[in-house]
């Protein structure tokens, strides 16, 4: 007598639809990497081909070429940039292993927008105890963390190198006076021969033998303020560094915030170039009358 085969439990078909979503997941996961690889290859060729260095301006020609030439398909520079710098990170046969791990096309973007000095430190924190990977906020943590202390670490060297004490000219030798007067000037150069007396103008007064100028205003009072715009400049640098880097790598999801941001970067850029003028101007004269 022939028994009934046994009917396969809910928790069992749920197990088999899971692992084949997995499976599928990670196909679709590993194919979205292989994508950006190869495209990253396309982009390392084109810039070879081109004779030129891998510049933002050459990336966004690519981008612009290719847009216009496959029908339906739209390619941004930030995308391809991103995908040379997979291209250059890593081997296309380490993407399966990567995949498995859980790494996905997110965590590579990310990296990516690194910096190559910093680029290891960060690849570093990838992976968990577990040797998963960590999840996408949390590397976004960690490279904003480390963003941070790069740039409080070049701040700090700002303000050491902007508050060093200027170097001290040596003082010139006093000449001798000469016995001649007659030889080498009139009687009113000889030592011994007062000075005409300057006529008083109000803004001078007379200590002694000496004449002292009056300050027309504190003179502490515009050092002290130079002092506190160049803390606060030096306060709000670090986050400036941050946010020019990420642009510059991520770009912008419209072209109305594009438009926004660069008009805004001409305007900093320009304030900055000015009052750089009156930086310099300002430092070589404090060098040149250092107390």
């Amino acid at each position: 007598m022939n028994t009934p085969a046994e009917q396969p439990s809910f928790e069992a078909i749920y197990n088999e639809c899971l692992e084949a979503a997995c499976r599928c997941t990670s196909v679709a996961q590993l194919s979205h990497l292989n994508y950006y690889w190869e495209l990253g290859a396309i982009v390392i060729r084109f810039i070879q081909a081109a004779g030129e260095k891998p510049s933002r301006a050459g990336i966004e020609r690519l981008a612009s070429e290719l847009t216009a030439r496959i029908p339906g398909a739209t390619f941004g520079a930030t995308t391809l940039y991103c995908a040379r710098s997979v291209n250059l990170m890593y081997r296309q046969e380490d993407l399966p292993e990567m995949v498995s791990k859980g790494v996905l096309i997110g965590h590579l973007k990310l990296l990516a927008s690194v910096d190559e000095e910093t680029r290891p430190a960060v690849v570093e924190k990838l992976y968990g105890d577990d040797g998963k990977a960590v999840t996408i906020k949390a590397l976004e943590e960690t490279i904003q963390e480390h963003r941070k202390q790069s740039v409080r670490k070049a701040t700090d060297e700002a303000i050491q190198t902007a508050r060093a004490p200027a170097p001290v000219k040596p003082t010139p030798p006093a000449a001798e006076p000469s016995d001649n007067v007659g030889d080498t000037g009139s009687a009113d150069n000889a030592v011994g021969v007062a000075a005409p007396v300057q006529p008083d103008d109000g803004k001078t007064k007379s200590v002694g033998a000496h004449q002292e100028k009056e300050f027309s205003q504190s003179p502490l009072k515009p050092l002290k303020q130079i002092d506190s715009t160049c803390t606060k400049l030096l306060s709000i640098a670090p986050d400036v560094f941050i946010v020019i880097g990420e642009a510059s790598k991520i770009g912008f999801d419209s072209d109305k915030a594009q438009a926004n941001y660069k008009a805004a970067f001409e305007n900093a850029q320009a304030g900055l170039m000015e009052v750089k003028q009156v930086v310099d101007k300002l430092l070589e004269q404090m060098t040149d009358l250092a107390p």
